[in-house]
């Protein structure tokens, strides 16, 4: 059983405009995962390792799940990771903004 994400590669800085990163990405290990919706289970570690091959690139993976609000984006850099969870926020009711 797994859980199906659609992932998004971006570059943000440290970028070498002549690598196909998404290539190389999918070379190293073995499928392409940003074709369509996937189940990449192994995406933290094997972001870190291919990450070193860059260690000046600063890499973003936007994740988006099935289920409502399942929203991500997870930086790497050098072997290392940070991961954004989304937040959902709703203003407060105001009676003065009803319409």
């Amino acid at each position: 059983m797994g859980y199906y994400t659609n992932y998004e590669l971006q570059t943000v800085s440290g970028t070498d405009y002549e690598t196909n990163y998404e290539q190389e990405i999918s070379d190293f290990i073995d499928y392409n995962p940003f074709d369509e919706p996937t189940k990449w289970y192994r995406y933290e570690k094997e972001m870190k390792e291919f990450s070193q091959k860059h260690p000046n690139v600063v890499f973003e993976i936007s994740g988006e799940g099935k289920e409502n609000g399942d929203l991500w984006k997870a930086y790497f850099k050098n072997g290392k990771m940070q991961m954004c969870k989304a937040k959902i926020i709703y203003d407060d009711f105001n009676e003065r903004l009803l319409q």
